[in-house]
């Protein structure tokens, strides 16, 4: 082992993602149960004041003594400033499902609406980090009853805050037009 610390400071990060694209150019309401996955995200410094190698990290968690099994994943070598990202899987106690209720593409143009639906069935409130993919830089915001980041011309970011054993629901509606 080489760690320097026994006891590595970690972020327990839930996320999913949705893309709007549809194969057809019109369509009608479509629901799609996604998974939440679970990233747990360190510092590399917090692991060792040297440049960490590439590859597979285990994760465990040490309760009174007994290691149980987190989950592992794969890094790239990092420096002492970087973060390492291990996904450990999907959760079951956290459930979403996206509707699509509108999406109209023709040559021109396109609008499209999406109702998220969120159940958090954990004791403890929940934030979920939400990418919305538009797979094509025209597309824009025009309503969401969410705040929102726009990372890029094709992404945004939705944080979605869950109180313990409760339901959330958000919508947006995006259209485009073809220059």
């Amino acid at each position: 082992s080489f760690l320097s610390n026994l006891k590595v400071p970690f972020e327990k990060i839930y996320h999913t993602s949705h893309g709007i694209s549809r194969p057809r150019r019109s369509a009608k309401s479509l629901v799609e149960n996604l998974p939440v996955n679970v990233r747990l995200q360190l510092q590399a410094g917090d692991v060792g004041d040297f440049q960490l190698p590439a590859g597979n990290y285990k994760v465990y968690e040490n309760n009174n003594n007994q290691l149980t099994y987190v989950g592992s994943g794969y890094s790239s070598i990092k420096s002492e400033e970087e973060k390492i990202k291990i996904e450990t899987g999907s959760t079951r106690d956290i459930l979403c499902s996206f509707t699509l209720n509108e999406y109209e593409v023709n040559k021109n143009d396109g609008k499209a609406e999406v109702t998220a639906k969120f159940k958090n069935q954990k004791d403890k409130a929940v934030e979920i980090e939400w990418i919305e993919n538009f797979r094509d830089g025209r597309w824009k915001i025009t309503h969401s009853t969410q705040d929102y980041e726009k990372l890029d011309a094709y992404y945004v970011k939705f944080i979605v805050k869950i109180p313990a054993k409760k339901e959330k629901e958000l919508s947006f509606k995006a259209k485009f037009e073809r220059g």
